[in-house]
């Protein structure tokens, strides 16, 4: 009998071993993996992606400690199907069963979108609605009323010019305000990269440089080309006696954007016309503001532009995007009449 109850209290020895084993074990491998406060980290299940893959992916990137606790933990509660698609921004404080439910439920999930380098606010609202991302009209108030201008000292009337065209990931119904700010912040992010004393520009200067750039924005085909355009606008603004810089963009931007008409096909000789302070074909100088959102090209042929005596250019190779370049209006003449005229 004596016999029987020291095994017995080996057994129970044991088991109150492994139990307390297991209890620690678990709770380290359910604790944070990473230390208080660390940044979160951007993870992305894409379609038909395995539980084991996404558990293993978690892992090489230190959410999580091993793979197989999430494993086993989502079979055994029949999660493993349920694992939602997306993009998720996850801090490494959460536990492997905070993880675990935020997968699953998709709540916190990021979604990649992608602003094309040249497109206006009223554009850019339009894709972000359109994705779910935030509310087209209270992007555009935001766009005219967000107090970054005071941040950023920049003297025109809103932020256009100023939400740089990149990729970005927000969450669905994201504050339209936020998105502004995370756009702006960007562009000053990019622009530092681009010229670091920026800061030391009058802030007019540096506004006509945005104008400037937003304007060759949609002008370029090819990148090679956009110093050399900036460095004709630029001749003709300093000339003697100043050149209207005759822009067909800023004329489709006061259809497009300012008379809210269709994107126009062609370009009439009424529509130069238009009376409108962004006609650069009746007014010298430039516009009051940006016509787009410039990307990164056309930014550094606004801030070093390739000096030249040309003063004209036109699009000679519709399909290369290049341009012919001239000195004087009889060189230009002769190639309007060599590429458009005659074509």
């Amino acid at each position: 009998m004596r016999k029987i109850f020291k095994i017995l209290l080996s057994l129970g020895t044991i088991l109150i071993i492994i139990g307390v084993s297991a209890f620690i074990l678990s709770v380290y491998l359910n604790s944070p993996s990473g230390e208080k406060g660390s940044e979160s980290i951007i993870f992305r299940i894409d379609p038909g992606e395995s539980l084991k893959s996404i558990a293993s992916d978690l892992t090489d990137i230190g959410l999580i400690r091993y793979p197989w606790p999430l494993y086993l933990y989502s079979r055994l509660v029949g999660s493993e199907t349920d694992f939602k698609v997306g993009i998720d921004n996850i801090s490494p404080n959460l536990s492997l069963l905070n993880i675990h439910d935020l997968l699953v439920s998709g709540k916190q999930k990021l979604y990649r979108i992608t602003i094309p380098e040249g497109w206006t606010s009223r554009q850019i609202a339009v894709l972000l609605e359109k994705e779910g991302i935030t509310d087209s009209q209270g992007f555009l108030e935001s766009v005219e009323t967000s107090d970054l201008r005071k941040k950023y000292n920049i003297p025109g009337a809103n932020l256009e010019g100023f939400l740089y065209p990149d990729t970005y990931l927000f969450q669905k119904n994201f504050p339209p305000e936020k998105v502004v700010e995370v756009m702006v912040e960007n562009f000053f992010e990019r622009l530092e990269e681009i010229y670091p004393a920026y800061e030391d520009i009058p802030k007019d200067n540096l506004y006509d440089k945005i104008v400037l750039a937003s304007i060759v924005e949609r002008e370029y085909r090819d990148p090679n080309e956009a110093p050399l355009m900036a460095g004709v606008f630029y001749n003709r603004l300093s000339n003697e006696n100043p050149i209207p810089l005759g822009s067909c963009a800023t004329i489709v931007y006061i259809i497009s954007d300012i008379q809210k008409k269709p994107h126009p096909s062609i370009i009439t000789y009424d529509d130069l016309e238009i009376s409108s302070p962004y006609n650069t074909y009746r007014n010298t100088g430039l516009p009051p503001g940006p016509i787009s959102n410039p990307g990164r090209i056309a930014l550094e042929a606004s801030f070093f532009p390739e000096d030249s005596d040309y003063l004209y250019f036109l699009l000679k190779n519709p399909e290369s995007g290049q341009h012919e370049f001239t000195k004087t209006l009889s060189e230009h003449t002769s190639a309007y009449n060599l590429y458009i005229k005659n074509d």
